[in-house]
């Protein structure tokens, strides 16, 4: 059955495709870096299955979760009995894994690249959002995303979908790096 899933917006073939590489990307980080981000003087690491986040399925569903609905860590935290202190420390650890495994998976637009509209579509909607981040530490990333209008450290969002409301692409800032 190709059910979707509300939290993340993919159908089940969709997120077993991210998922293959999802899970080499994962498993080559954590096997090289702690969660804190520092690297480890042996690659070696044996996850606990008592782990909130046990497995790559469950890694990627938290940041497909965390991103699409953005919903505040303490809620996070609760939902997958954690502290919200290693929720944040997970969003750390798995934004750049997604990304380069959107970018595997050629699921990642570059801005010099050009998007053609389907033949099959009369139709095609777009429409721009502002999201909001956490303030960065570092004084040059603040400026640069800060908004004025949202009065708030944001990225912007481009997104273009169908009548039927399928994502045909989607865009932003690279806050990922």
């Amino acid at each position: 059955m190709n059910k979707l899933n509300p939290l993340t917006s993919l159908t089940q073939v969709e997120f077993e495709f991210l998922l293959k590489e999802f899970s080499k990307q994962v498993e080559g980080k954590i096997l090289h870096f702690t969660l804190k981000g520092k690297r480890r003087s042996y690659p070696k690491f044996k996850e606990s299955k008592l782990s909130s986040l046990y497995g790559s399925s469950k890694k990627l569903e938290f940041i497909l979760i965390y991103i699409k609905e953005h919903p505040n860590q303490h809620f996070m935290a609760s939902h997958f009995n954690m502290s919200q202190s290693k929720v944040s420390e997970w969003i750390a650890f798995l934004l750049p894994v997604l990304f380069h495994s959107l970018e595997k998976c050629s699921l990642v637009f570059h801005s010099n690249e050009s998007f053609e509209i389907p033949e099959n579509l009369d139709n095609i909607l777009c429409d721009v959002t502002e999201r909001q981040i956490t303030r960065s530490i570092d004084n040059d990333v603040q400026k640069e995303y800060y908004s004025g209008k949202k009065k708030s450290h944001t990225v912007k969002n481009l997104a273009f979908t169908d009548h039927t409301g399928f994502i045909h692409l989607g865009l932003s800032q690279n806050y990922f790096l």
